[in-house]
Parts: structure tokens; C-alpha cells; sequence
């Protein structure tokens, strides 16, 4: 069959939708009575008066044939609105925007796994049961009840128990780590260190013992002799002795300094002072007997009293007869006062001889 050309032919696409599509556009009448006697607009409406997007600002010009490529419009009205510079604005209706693919096929939406129980899962493995929210919040409901609380809270103070327990069973493991890092002090153990200061005190005690200075242990008088006489007079006696000592250091084991000797001279009879001398620093070798040590000793006495006992003893070793022989002795005490360097004290040793032979040429 023959058609004119310009006859307008029409041709309409084949749908490749289900017709079970909740999101197929469905043409609607333009008059409002038929859309009321259809069911009330069953249908989806595709006009801006009764869509969410035309309440909204900065709408654009509709036509009802400026849809997207609707397949059940004819060819000649598909057209597109060359005047349009921008989309649809603030549109917030789910797949308000979306251009359908009509070659493309659509699978089953499906949401993804929540980690709740829901109903299906409860069901087991084989059951074909389908979960919904209803259900979930029930399972969250059954969840939150007073006694799933009661059991979390036993199951919560168990384990805390457990941690006490746990923590106090570790707790001596940690006091003994502890312990241990204690334990060393500058790379040694206390005890070793312990041992060692005790070793280093006994040292230094021994060495203390052997190196402290001692007195001298024994001082003995050996004899006197006279340096310088004294002149003859009723009333003074002036004159000047060497003294000789001698003296014992056994007890000290290193060279004992000796800052002096200082020597006091007694009448034994009345224990008055009649004369002093002193020696200077020596050194006395150590663990030595018998030392004898030389001191001067000035001896001067003067009295007024012809009868003093003190004068009397003194002028009797002046009128020594040397020609008889004879040796006349005198009551005398010797003080010895000791000073060595390391020790701060003095040591005084008395020395009574009772009876001394008096100092001659």
C-alpha cells in the first residue's frame, strides 16, 4: 500500500518495561473530571501542579510533551526544549531525575545485612522466612528487656571479676619485676653491693689500724747532766741541764711525727715547778725500743726564805764535795707531755724516779 508523502506516519516503540513497573509514567487526561472518575489519580502524575517539584523554586516551563523519551508518546512529539539552560532545581523525589535505560534490565533491590538479628536469621539457615523492620525491632525490643539487661550486667561483673582477679593473680609477677629491677644498682645486685661495702670498710680499717698514729707506749728517765751551773747564791738557783729519756715505740706500725716533747720539772718533796724544757719535731722509727731522746732543760728557783725546803734541795747539788766522790742525789718528778701530728689531744706521762743523782760536769 501506497502512502502519500506527506502523510505524517506514526510510529510507536515497543515497550521493553514490565508492566508491573511502579516507575512507569502513565499518561493522565488533561481535563480534571476524567482524572477524578479514573480512581482518583491512581496513576503517576506527570503534570507540575500535582508534583512535589513544581512548589519549589525557580521552576522552569513545563509541556507535557517535554518529558524525557517517553515510549508511548509519538515520534513527532518528541521534542525537547531547546530553551532550557539548567536541570530541574531542588528536587528531592526519589528518581525525580533519573533517566531510564529502556534496554536495560532491572534486578530485585535489595538492602544490605545488618549485624541485628532480624527474623529470617532467627529462623535458621534452611527456613525461607523474610526479615522486616517490624521484626527487627522486636529482636531489638527482646534485646533491651530487664532480663537481657540482668544477664549483660552478670555477664559484665563477671568479667570485671575475672580482670580483679586476674590483675591480682599478676600483681606479685609485677611486684617481682619490680623487685628485680630493684634489684641492681649501678650493674651490681644489693647483697653484692652490700658485700662489697663491707669489704671496702674492713679495709679501710685495717689500713686505719696500721696507719693511725699511737703515743708512745713507754717513757723512762735515764739521766741528767749539767750544761750550764748554776752561780753560787744563798737565795737562787739558775742553771741548765740535758735531760735524757728514753722511750718506747713498739705499738705503731708506720713512722710516728712527734711535733715535741715538753718536759716539767718537780721538787718531788714540795711539787713545786723548778724548771721546763722542750724538743723539737722528730720522727721515731716504728716497732723500736729504747730510744733515747736529748732535751735541755732550764731549772731556776729563787726565794727569799733561806729555809725553804724547795731552795735547800736545789743548793745541795751545788756543794757537791767532787773531790770525796760522793753523789748527791734529789727528790725530782719529770711530766712528759706528747704531741704527734694526727692527733689533736695531748698525752701527758708523769715520771717519779723518787731519788735522781744530781747533774754534774
Amino acid at each position: 500500500m501506497s502512502r502519500s508523502p506527506n502523510h505524517s506516519e506514526h510510529r510507536y516503540y515497543a515497550s521493553h518495561f514490565p508492566a508491573n513497573d511502579p516507575y512507569r509514567a502513565m499518561r493522565k487526561s488533561a481535563t480534571p473530571d476524567s482524572s477524578e472518575s479514573k480512581g482518583g489519580g491512581v496513576e503517576h502524575s506527570r503534570t507540575t501542579s500535582e508534583s512535589s517539584t513544581g512548589r519549589l523554586a525557580n521552576t522552569i516551563p513545563y509541556h507535557p510533551y517535554d518529558d524525557y523519551e517517553d515510549p508511548y508518546a509519538t515520534r513527532q512529539k518528541m521534542r525537547r526544549n531547546e530553551n532550557i539552560t539548567s536541570a530541574r532545581a531542588n528536587s528531592y523525589l526519589p528518581y525525580s531525575h533519573y533517566r531510564q535505560d529502556s534496554f536495560n534490565t532491572r534486578g530485585p533491590m535489595a538492602l544490605e545485612d545488618d549485624r541485628l538479628q532480624s527474623f529470617a536469621t532467627s529462623q535458621g539457615a534452611g527456613s525461607k522466612g523474610m526479615g522486616s523492620l517490624l521484626q527487627d525491632n522486636m529482636i531489638m525490643d527482646k534485646m533491651m528487656e530487664p532480663a537481657n539487661a540482668t544477664a549483660d550486667a552478670t555477664n559484665a561483673n563477671r568479667h570485671k571479676a575475672h580482670s580483679t582477679a586476674s590483675m591480682l593473680e599478676s600483681l606479685p609477677e609485677e611486684l617481682k619485676r619490680r623487685r628485680k629491677r630493684r634489684r641492681w644498682c649501678c650493674g651490681i645486685r644489693p647483697r653484692t653491693a652490700l658485700l662489697i661495702s663491707l669489704l671496702f670498710i674492713a679495709i679501710i680499717v685495717v689500713i686505719w689500724y696500721f696507719v693511725w698514729p699511737r703515743w708512745v707506749s713507754s717513757v723512762q728517765f735515764s739521766n741528767a747532766s749539767l750544761t750550764t751551773p748554776s752561780g753560787e747564791s744563798n737565795t737562787t738557783y739558775d742553771a741548765t741541764w740535758e735531760l735524757n729519756l728514753t722511750v718506747s715505740n713498739n705499738d705503731n706500725w708506720v713512722p710516728t711525727r712527734v711535733k715535741k716533747f715538753y718536759v716539767e720539772v718537780l721538787d718531788g718533796n714540795t711539787n713545786v715547778k723548778v724548771g721546763q724544757g722542750s724538743t723539737g719535731s722528730m720522727v721515731l722509727p716504728p716497732k723500736s725500743d729504747e730510744l733515747t731522746i736529748s732535751l735541755p732543760v732550764h731549772v731556776y728557783y729563787s726565794s727569799n726564805n733561806p729555809d725553804d725546803v724547795t731552795l735547800t734541795d736545789l743548793a745541795a747539788c751545788i756543794s757537791i764535795n767532787q773531790e770525796s766522790g760522793t753523789h748527791q742525789t734529789i727528790n725530782l718528778i719529770f711530766q712528759v707531755e706528747q704531741q704527734i701530728y694526727g692527733i689533736a689531744w695531748k698525752h701527758t706521762i708523769e715520771i717519779n724516779p723518787s731519788m735522781v743523782t744530781c747533774p754534774q760536769w
